[in-house]
């Protein structure tokens, strides 16, 4: 939360050097929130090599943020989907790019992004809602769609969405939210079912 809230500052304010960075993570750090010495002092030493990271990357990558941490929401045929993109930047050409920024050891490949949810939903409020910038209205499919694995030296993965993509990010929101409606609830086993409060009480996989 810490990182998101320096980066958002950062390009929201307009700021340009490493060190207005530090300063933004000095000001936000919360030493409270950590009960361990050795735990804070990890932290602290991982968001700095985080922010070193963001910083080389953009030094070869120039921002030009539109939008930070924009909140959004919009209706489909069985459900309302809402959420916030951590960052938007616009091309001299119109050209709409998201950035969301990952804090994560583990990186995810570009063929794993292709089939991510979370940036098929940015890509839909695109070209469903639109941005407003200068007076108008943006809609489209983003010319790229990026996660910043901030512990990389190297963080960018990016993809880029075609309107076949959207087409079946589209079919399987619906499907899933339309079987919700029905209260049809199909069991997937995989890596998250030990998080489960349910699984003992009333899954026919584990019951």
């Amino acid at each position: 939360k810490i990182i998101h809230k320096v980066l958002e500052l950062f390009h929201k304010n307009k700021k340009t050097s490493f060190e207005d960075l530090m300063d933004l993570l000095d000001n936000n750090w919360q030493d409270d929130y950590y009960q361990y010495k050795e735990e804070k002092k990890q932290n602290r030493e991982d968001a700095e090599m985080m922010l070193r990271n963001y910083w080389n990357y953009i030094q070869l990558n120039p921002v030009n943020a539109i939008y930070t941490e924009l909140e959004f929401s919009f209706d489909m045929q069985y459900v309302k989907l809402t959420g916030k993109c951590d960052r938007i930047d616009l091309d001299n050409e119109k050209n709409v790019f998201i950035v969301d920024y990952k804090t994560s050891k583990r990186t995810k490949t570009e063929g794993e992004l292709k089939k991510n949810m979370q940036l098929g939903i940015y890509a839909i409020f695109l070209l469903h809602n639109g941005i407003e910038f200068g007076g108008n209205m943006i809609q489209t499919l983003p010319q790229k769609l990026t996660m910043l694995f901030l512990r990389n030296v190297d963080p960018e993965v990016s993809i880029v969405f075609s309107a076949e993509d959207i087409a079946i990010f589209k079919n399987d929101i619906e499907e899933v939210s339309g079987n919700i409606q029905k209260g049809i609830y199909e069991p997937c086993k995989g890596i998250y079912c030990d998080w489960c409060d349910y699984k003992e009480f009333l899954c026919p996989i584990f019951g």
